[in-house]
């Protein structure tokens, strides 16, 4: 299902022709969680939101982007003015706090686990 929404369609043709009037490289990584929409049907939007903001923060800190939008229930789409090649070790660094990160929650008591990949 194509979600990519109007705003985003927008800020990947302002980031094409700003790279493309400078030369500049221009690299989009879409980052999609799995399980993400199973976990929130069965524990709730709340908490699958604070996955959404974990995954959303290691990518601001591990990637540096110049935009991230949320495109889907459980997708991003990064853009980085970098060429991809460069962006790599970012990419496995990424990669690896994210499938190391064990989430805690607590649901009526209790404890759930939630593991990202």
């Amino acid at each position: 299902m194509a979600y990519i929404t109007s705003g985003i369609n927008q800020a990947v043709r302002s980031a094409w022709a700003t790279a493309s009037d400078s030369d500049a490289p221009l690299s989009l990584v879409f980052i999609s969680i799995d399980g993400l929409n199973a976990f929130r049907r069965q524990y709730g939007y709340d908490l699958g939101d604070q996955v959404l903001a974990h995954v959303k923060g290691v990518a601001l800190e591990a990637l540096n982007p110049s935009e991230l939008h949320r495109t889907e229930d459980d997708c991003f789409l990064v853009l980085l003015t970098q060429p991809l090649e460069s962006l790599l070790p970012d990419l496995d660094r990424f990669r690896s706090r994210i499938a190391s990160s064990k989430l805690r929650f607590t649901v009526d008591g209790q404890s759930i686990a939630k593991s990202i990949t």
